[in-house]
């Protein structure tokens, strides 16, 4: 049991820790030495050389939100950066709960302790695309297989005369004119072959109802099942 639960600690990054308040002394689980870059052999956990690893900017926070914990039944949850012994700086999410003896008195702190770096990272890429698509002067939009609209850029906004409001949710068909739906129709059915359509050069309709040219690049949106569930 103690195996599997060490295999599934290691599998999900998650290790778990244990704090005595009378004395502070801590005690980590193999995962968590690992998540630390640390040898368990050597370096010796306790409160104090745990926040000498936290980053200098989140040590703060994180000394306090222990100690204002030791008044609450309820679990709290913190993420907070460290440094390793070669320099890398990771993510992690500390999540404890305090134990209370008979006169109320905190005693002990269990908690784990996840690795999210990969996580914070991918979140980072996310706020950078989609910063990078709203400042952009280009038309950027996606659609679902069905033609529905679900996101819309500035730049789409300030070209077609469309909010984001008012535009998401909506179907395509409402920037294409009749006669060319059936284009539309052809460009969703390459899409769905993971077709890429490159400067495909057409109109749409805008909010005002004049005729714009454009110049189209279609993408297929790709799921992690390698699935195409849309179009940008």
């Amino acid at each position: 049991s103690e195996h599997r639960l060490l295999e599934a600690q290691s599998a999900a990054k998650v290790g778990s820790w244990e704090t005595d308040l009378s004395n502070l002394s801590v005690y980590w689980s193999d995962e968590t030495f690992s998540i630390f870059e640390l040898d368990k052999n050597i370096f010796q956990p306790t409160h104090s050389s745990f926040l000498d690893i936290v980053h200098p900017e989140d040590r703060k926070k994180v000394d306090e939100a222990f100690r204002a914990s030791f008044t609450s039944s309820d679990y709290d949850t913190i993420q907070h950066r460290i440094i390793t012994p070669n320099g890398k700086i990771k993510f992690v999410e500390e999540r404890w709960k305090v134990s209370f003896d008979m006169n109320n008195e905190p005693i002990r702190v269990f908690g784990t302790c996840q690795d999210i770096t990969e996580t914070i990272q991918y979140e980072e890429k996310l706020a950078l695309s989609s910063l990078i698509v709203n400042s952009s002067h280009d038309v950027i939009l996606s659609i679902t297989l069905d033609g529905t609209i679900t996101s819309w850029n500035k730049g789409a906004e300030k070209v077609l005369g469309y909010s984001d409001k008012e535009a998401i949710g909506q179907s395509i068909y409402m920037l294409i004119p009749p006669e060319l739906h059936e284009e539309e129709i052809n460009i969703t059915a390459s899409i769905k072959e993971k077709k890429v359509i490159d400067r495909y050069e057409t109109v749409r309709i805008k909010k005002d109802g004049t005729i714009v040219d454009v110049s189209l690049t279609v993408s297929p949106i790709v799921n992690e099942f390698n699935q195409v569930i849309g179009a940008s």
